[in-house]
Parts: C-alpha cells; sequence; structure tokens
C-alpha cells in the first residue's frame, strides 16, 4: 500500500531506486501471501515456509531455513496454524529486508517437548534498533505478535542498537 501511495503521490526522480525497491518488496509480501494460499495441508509448515525464504529471496534478502528439528511435527500443524506463522515469518522477513538491509537471516523451527508447542525463531546479523520503535510498529503488532497472542501463543521481538534482532514465536499444538 505504501508503494501504492507513493506511486499515486508521485516522487522525486532522484528516489526512483527507492521506489522501485519498495515495489519489489511489496511484490514479495503479496507474491508470499498468494503462495501461501495454495498450499497442501500435510507438510503445509516446511513448505509455506520455503515459499516465503524464496519470495525474499528474490529481492535479495539471504535467509537459511533450518527446518531439521521439526520433524514429524510438520504433518500435525493445521492450516491455519501454518498459515499464521508463515505470516508472521513473512512480516519479520519483510522488515528485516526494508530496515536492516542486506544481512544474512536463520530462520529456525523446532518443536518444545516438553509439550506440543512449535517453536520458530527469526535472527539478523544487522545493526539492531531501539526497542521502543520496535515496540510501537504496526506491522510488528498486528502481523506478529496479535495473530500468535490470539491463536493462544507467544510471540516476542527483540533488539537494540548495535546487535541483532530476534523474533521468538511459540505456538502450541
Amino acid at each position: 500500500m505504501e508503494t501504492m501511495e507513493l506511486i499515486a503521490g508521485g516522487w522525486d526522480a532522484e528516489q526512483d531506486g527507492a521506489v522501485r525497491a519498495r515495489a519489489r518488496l511489496a511484490a514479495a509480501r503479496l507474491r508470499s501471501s498468494l503462495s501461501r494460499d495454495h498450499m497442501r495441508a500435510e507438510g503445509a509448515l516446511a513448505e509455506g515456509l520455503q515459499v516465503v525464504v524464496e519470495t525474499f529471496a528474490e529481492v535479495g534478502l539471504i535467509t537459511e531455513l533450518l527446518l531439521g528439528e521439526l520433524g514429524e511435527l510438520d504433518g500435525s500443524t493445521t492450516q491455519e496454524q501454518a498459515d499464521l506463522v508463515c505470516g508472521a515469518v513473512g512480516e519479520a522477513l519483510f522488515n528485516i529486508s526494508r530496515h536492516a538491509g542486506p544481512t544474512p537471516v536463520v530462520v529456525r523451527v523446532w518443536s518444545d517437548s516438553s509439550q506440543p508447542c512449535l517453536r520458530v525463531s527469526v535472527r539478523d546479523h544487522g545493526a539492531g534498533c531501539d526497542q521502543q520503535l520496535l515496540d510501537g510498529g504496526w506491522g510488528v503488532r498486528t502481523r506478529i505478535v496479535e495473530p500468535l497472542t490470539l491463536a493462544g501463543g507467544e510471540a516476542s521481538v527483540r533488539s537494540s542498537p548495535g546487535r541483532d534482532t530476534r523474533v521468538a514465536l511459540a505456538l502450541p499444538l
């Protein structure tokens, strides 16, 4: 929406590269969202996360996806749970690509053996930011924290200037 608003309102020719970059990010985000709609139920989580990671690779975000600890849990997640987690990871990657610049990212998925719980971490190796900016961010709140909380899970985003940013997701199964 932001990119379309920029285009509709006109922009300075000197900002052409920035507008193109934002348009590529917006297209990647939309493509990721649309691709998740067509995932099959079994293995939807691993498949969906792969789609999200590949989509952001198209705009230059290098992400290592670690699914080795997912095991049998992938087949036991519902489509709704997979969509929820993929949406939150997609928002995290969108924010990283927009704010952290070209930085390596690691997305790790595992299950908690002490309880039936899916855990996901997203960590960049960027310059970090002020935690207050994250806490007040609309995308973090409405696309990561609130959806997970409403589903009975937990989500947190932690950062500080000069350090990496970490997103932690936990969703009971």
